[in-house]
């Protein structure tokens, strides 16, 4: 039986390490037919264009290549898989025309992201980095005008 075939656009050096870790790209390997990246930097729209040819399952994040319909006229995948949240700025509206289904990480990510705002938010309003800077060059609080 013919393994599915599958593009990581993200750099394998870098990117492909922080998203994936080493036992998901070994169960990728076992049960696709994988091309990766293997240049230090995102892949352009020209190389995606390139090597988007025959793949089933296409790969990004952050930095990628956007995604449109022109190239995929003859070869369309069956699945882009975006590692990160919204696809809003990656994918075209013509992607989804064309019957390519298109998944993210956004519901995944949105909670931590949420968080996040809100520690940002808190630790702005009470001035923690200007505090942790004058901490660090031997002051103390009552040196610092909160």
């Amino acid at each position: 039986m013919k393994k599915m075939t599958m593009l990581v656009t993200l750099p394998t050096e870098g990117r492909t390490r922080d998203f994936l870790s080493e036992e998901t790209l070994r169960i990728m390997e076992e049960n696709f037919d994988v091309e990766y990246n293997d240049k230090t930097v995102p892949m352009t729209d020209e190389e995606l264009c390139e090597k988007i040819a025959g793949k089933d399952i296409i790969v990004t994040a952050w930095g990628s290549p956007h995604i449109f319909a022109a190239p995929l006229k003859e070869h369309a995948p069956k699945l882009v898989a975006h590692l990160c949240g919204t696809v809003a700025d990656l994918v075209d509206e013509s992607v989804f025309d064309a019957g390519v289904r298109v998944i993210c990480g956004n519901e995944y990510f949105a909670e931590s992201v949420a968080e996040g705002c809100v520690g940002y938010i808190i630790s702005a309003m009470r001035r923690i980095p200007l505090l942790v800077s004058s901490l660090k060059g031997g002051g103390w609080r009552e040196e610092v005008a909160v």
